[in-house]
């Protein structure tokens, strides 16, 4: 038996449709949550596939899956591209030297037509995507992020590496067009020629299956399209066969302990607070849930002042940073810690007067600017201030190599925020031996205690120490 596979653009036909065989693989439930409610989520069937001329027609990031099911249906397979223009051979001579594990990224981008690289902090993805950029010199190449203040660093380190007129930034307040090298903030993907990108990569890749980033990813017609994060899998809304259709699967894997040898990332110590003894809290809503058992637990914050005091007393000026989910809570947990500077995206004018009027807050100093945010940024980065309360804004896409301390007070549980978010303390510095990662068990609730079980779990399977710690035995190293 035989079949053909042509590729055209961002699209792959196959022939024969095989539509019973193909289709279930290329359909997925989609979750899609309105209001604060989980219990009240509504789930869509979508189907990433359609029939076109006798054949089947999907995305080009699906060919690998079609054709691992097409072979064990016992198919010959014969590839066809029509593509418009093809990519010249890669130059590795010149290639700056390259550690453990970073060979092996190149090798898989060098090797394939599309991929998925899942490494974690530490493993020197900037530096892979400015050795993209060196061997193949004359290629059109797109670097994307949802995240500004990544995309500035990229911009920045590559400004060392190519000519200026080479290089350009479109989104954050710019818009540098017409470069061989564009690093593009993915709400300003529009603003570029996508037609004649060669090389596509998108850094953070889980968040390139949101609707609008998708709908310009499907511009994307000739490029070799590569996503890098430490974690691809496990979105909410259960879109990663999405991002699967535009990037493919996975080429390569790098495991904490793999980068860990390297010396790039530090050893991590969990510790896990008991909160048995707390009041129990009950709640008809996931956000009420949230709202009385995490943001506005008052036992729960109180617990978070005593760590943070006790951190100070065990460690000579700790950098600590407290992941929140909400602006609300960094607000109730910023009135139990007033030395911690808020970070946050936003937060609306109602909200903003009632928590200066209950006195959480300061008259006219909230809501903080997007410049004061970079600022802060920055100055956290260089260890000028000391300790944050930030939301999801600095939950993936920032890098504080001289971090201490991080406390998950977000109370979240998703494979990507257990990822993401403890990966804010793994990066090495020097004077830096161990990054110390607080959390809670939330034993007084059923459903935030799964969630807490979840986060434990995901914690021992990278291999990271975890102890249970109090008030009073907690010993920091």
């Amino acid at each position: 038996m035989n079949a053909v596979i042509r590729r055209s653009g961002n699209l792959i036909h196959v022939f024969p449709a095989l539509k019973e065989q193909l289709a279930p693989q290329l359909t997925y439930t989609k979750r899609i949550q309105e209001g604060g409610n989980a219990r009240e989520a509504k789930y869509q069937t979508i189907e990433l596939w359609s029939l076109v001329d006798e054949g089947l027609l999907c995305p080009a990031g699906f060919t690998c899956r079609v054709s691992s099911i097409l072979r064990k249906l016992g198919y010959a397979i014969r590839f066809e591209d029509y593509r418009e223009r093809r990519l010249a051979e890669p130059d590795l001579s010149l290639l700056d030297p390259l550690r453990d594990g970073q060979e092996e990224i190149i090798v898989s981008i060098v090797a394939s037509d599309c991929g998925v690289i899942e490494a974690p902090t530490g493993s020197g993805k900037s530096f892979i995507i400015r050795q993209v950029c060196k061997i193949w010199p004359t290629a059109n190449i797109i670097i994307c992020s949802p995240y500004t203040d990544l995309i500035r660093q990229t911009y920045s380190e590559l400004k060392e590496l190519i000519q200026f007129e080479q290089i350009g930034m479109i989104g954050g307040g710019k818009s540098e067009t017409g470069r061989r090298v564009s690093c593009v903030v993915d709400r300003s993907l529009m603003k570029c020629d996508l037609s004649k990108c060669d090389i596509f990569i998108f850094d953070e890749v889980h968040r390139a299956a949101a609707p609008k980033t998708a709908e310009a990813l499907v511009k994307v017609r000739n490029a070799r399209m590569f996503g890098f994060s430490a974690s691809p899998y496990g979105r909410a809304d259960r879109a990663d066969l999405e991002m699967e259709g535009f990037f493919g699967q996975r080429v390569c894997e790098l495991s904490y302990q793999d980068v860990q040898k390297t010396g790039s990332i530090v050893p991590i110590q969990v510790c896990i607070y008991d909160t048995a003894h707390f009041d129990p809290v009950q709640a008809d809503t996931t956000s009420a849930l949230e709202r009385r058992g995490v943001w506005r637990n008052a036992q729960r914050n109180i617990l978070i002042e005593q760590v943070v005091r006790q951190l100070q007393q065990k460690i000579e000026d700790p950098q600590i940073l407290i992941s929140v989910k909400t602006v609300e809570h960094a607000v109730f947990l910023g009135k139990q810690l007033p030395d911690f500077k808020l970070c946050y995206g936003s937060m609306g004018a109602d909200k903003r007067k009632r928590w200066e009027k209950w006195g959480l807050i300061q008259e006219n100093t909230h809501p903080i600017s997007a410049r004061q945010r970079e600022e802060l940024y920055n100055d956290f980065r260089s260890g000028a201030v000391r300790r944050v309360i930030a939301t999801g804004v600095w939950s993936t896409g920032v890098d504080f190599p001289a971090l201490n301390v991080l406390i998950r007070a977000d109370g979240q549980s998703g494979d990507i925020a257990n990822t993401q978010i403890p990966g804010r303390v793994t990066r090495y510095s020097e004077g830096k031996d161990v990054g110390i990662i607080i959390d809670f068990d939330d034993a007084y609730n059923e459903t935030l205690k799964k969630r807490a079980e979840r986060r434990i779990k995901a914690y021992g399977r990278k291999g990271w120490s975890v102890t249970l710690a109090s008030t009073t035995n907690y010993r920091a190293q």
